[in-house]
């Protein structure tokens, strides 16, 4: 097995303290793995590391700390410090997420996006069973404290610009 790239979403890494930490600038080492030997084994395989976060806490991060560590709520506290090769910052880690796989449908041609309809099927699911909204701490349809509804509209649109490009491409052919 020898994966081409590595891809970070949403998991914390280690800040300069040596702990792990949430948004709220929580100590949470009793709840993650050390997550940087995923990284460099990476990196040992020959594989490109891409990070997705939208707090600067996540795994990979390091590589904005210097450039926007003031910017972030309790940045000097909680911004990781490990480095990937490529981040994808975001509002929101799923949107990020979400754009990376929307770009990745149109460089191959194939609709693999699921469709917004089905990501709220996902969160009311999780919400049924007990998840909470990351911020909120709310057993709500929400995502990082934005309304579903709002949430949505980001989501719809990178959805629909991908099946828009889709088409243009499936006539081009």
């Amino acid at each position: 097995f020898r994966p081409t790239h590595f891809i970070s979403l949403e998991r914390p890494g280690k800040a300069l303290d040596g702990h792990y930490h949430n948004m709220r600038g929580e100590t949470i080492d009793d709840m993650i793995t050390d997550s940087a030997l995923f990284l460099s084994e990476a990196r040992a395989f020959g594989a490109e590391t891409i990070s997705i976060g939208d707090g600067g806490n996540e795994l990979g991060m390091g590589h904005l700390r210097d450039s926007l560590m003031d910017r972030i709520n309790l940045g000097e506290l909680i911004f990781c410090d490990t480095e990937a090769d490529h981040v994808i910052p975001a509002g929101i880690s799923n949107w990020g997420a979400y754009a990376l796989a929307a770009s990745l449908a149109v460089l191959s041609g194939k609709p693999i996006l699921i469709k917004p309809e089905d990501e709220l099927a996902v969160l009311e699911a999780q919400v049924a069973v007990g998840a909470v909204d990351g911020c909120t701490r709310k057993n709500e349809v929400s995502v990082d404290g934005v309304p579903i509804a709002d949430y949505l509209k980001t989501v719809s649109a990178i959805y629909d610009g991908c099946q828009a490009h889709l088409a243009t491409q499936a006539i081009a052919a």
